[in-house]
């Protein structure tokens, strides 16, 4: 391998590359698509080029393709992160972004680091495919969630619109109402609203037109759901055809999604059978697989981290010092995973709510009381807490776990 180095920039459709040659400081530069025809080109070029160093931008994501590709071919690659490749085109390349000056600063930032005997620890290492596939889809549940969501909260504004009495009805407002907050998303109520948008013809309707439009069945509540909606109808007033058609949309919108995330989260605990760090994870209280999908996917390989306090510096739960003059101080690391972070906090709220209704972990139920009691700290900063507690209990169960498997299998 000579000490010319490749830099490769990832789009959806492709990658830019540009060869520097250090000795006369000269590039060249090439444009390919993400096709196996292609890729094979690419490969016989670099290999033309006395097999120069590669250096792509980012891990796992538009580069997942060149990498496996380069992977299978058994060439060694560095991945290094956006952050640094942002930072350092910026300062020495161009301030201006495009794939040309993203590729030349991945690639002069390669050079620089090889220079400097640091490139090692870019090197990249093959993670495995199901790991892959369980963050990507526990990332497009996510994705889907949070659309869900949108749609939910159009909705509410659009029957709040419609008539404020069914919207205090719905949210649990009205005195005579025993809802809670998420009633929207009842499948009653939303087979009612994609059925009967209008809600004006409401008080026309009969006991058993309410409840076959609301599905018919008979589950626990739905009667004296369906009793109530007559009671209030005749106090909705007159609301425009677009409204009707809002309200129309937004609940068959919100039915569609219930059907893609339910897939989604059946793929998702299909991935994650005979995984030993998700079935740890599953076996406390409060945790599913969503949630334990959500921090295996983002973690991936838990070794790749010295201790926890890498880990929890990687999750958003660690501090980073601040020297400013004579002045030293600990401030939030600002730089971290927000998925992971995300779930972490979602395991935390869930671990104790469970721990304080049927008997989970008591030792973190236990913390929890003492530093909002004792300690005088906020919900937020409390869960805070547990996350980073919890995250350390189980970073350490995980590594035991795989390298006992490691030990099993060798």
């Amino acid at each position: 391998m000579s000490e010319n180095v490749l830099g490769v920039d990832m789009d959806s459709k492709g990658f830019q590359c540009v060869l520097i040659d250090p000795g006369t400081n000269k590039s060249v530069k090439r444009k390919y698509l993400n096709m196996e025809r292609t890729l094979m080109s690419f490969l016989s070029w670099i290999k033309n080029n006395d097999s120069p160093i590669i250096c792509i931008e980012g891990k796992n994501g538009y580069s997942l393709p060149l990498e496996s590709f380069l992977h299978e071919n058994k060439y060694p690659f560095y991945s290094i992160s956006s952050k640094q490749v942002k930072k350092f085109r910026e300062s020495f390349v161009s301030e201006n972004k495009d794939n040309e000056k993203d590729a030349e600063a991945v690639a002069r930032l390669g050079l620089a680091l090889y220079q400097q005997n640091q490139l090692d620890a870019y090197r990249a290492i093959a993670d495995d495919k199901t790991l892959i596939e369980i963050r990507q889809f526990s990332r497009i549940e996510q994705k889907e969630t949070e659309r869900r969501t949108e749609s939910v909260n159009v909705l509410w504004h659009s029957i709040h619109y419609a008539s404020s009495e069914l919207y205090l009805f719905l949210k649990g407002f009205n005195p005579d109402s025993n809802n809670e907050n998420n009633i929207i998303q009842n499948k009653g109520i939303l087979n009612l609203l994609a059925d009967r948008p209008d809600l004006t013809e409401w008080k026309n309707l009969s006991y058993e037109d309410i409840f076959n439009s609301m599905g018919g069945q008979k589950y626990k509540g739905r009667d004296a759901l369906a009793k109530s909606l007559m009671e209030i109808a005749p106090n909705i007033k007159s609301i425009s055809p677009s409204i009707k058609t809002a309200i129309r949309l937004y609940a068959n919108q919100i039915k569609a999604q219930d059907k893609v995330i339910s897939e989604l989260e059946k793929e998702q605990e299909r991935l994650s059978e005979g995984d030993t760090i998700i079935e740890d994870m599953i076996k406390y209280k409060g945790i599913g697989c969503k949630t334990a999908s959500a921090i295996r996917g983002e973690i991936m390989n838990p070794l790749r981290f010295k201790n926890d306090d890498h880990l929890a510096s990687y999750a958003g739960f660690g501090m980073k010092k601040v020297a400013t003059g004579n002045t030293v101080k600990m401030v939030p690391n600002s730089s971290y995973n927000r998925r992971l972070k995300n779930a972490f906090m979602t395991a935390a709220k869930n671990l104790i709510a469970h721990g304080q209704r049927d008997g989970g972990d008591k030792h973190l139920c236990a913390y929890f009381r003492d530093l909002k009691k004792n300690q005088k700290l906020n919900p937020t900063e409390a869960y805070k807490r547990v996350a980073r507690s919890w995250l350390r209990i189980t970073q350490r169960r995980w590594k035991v776990a795989i390298k006992r498997r490691e030990s099993e299998m060798a």
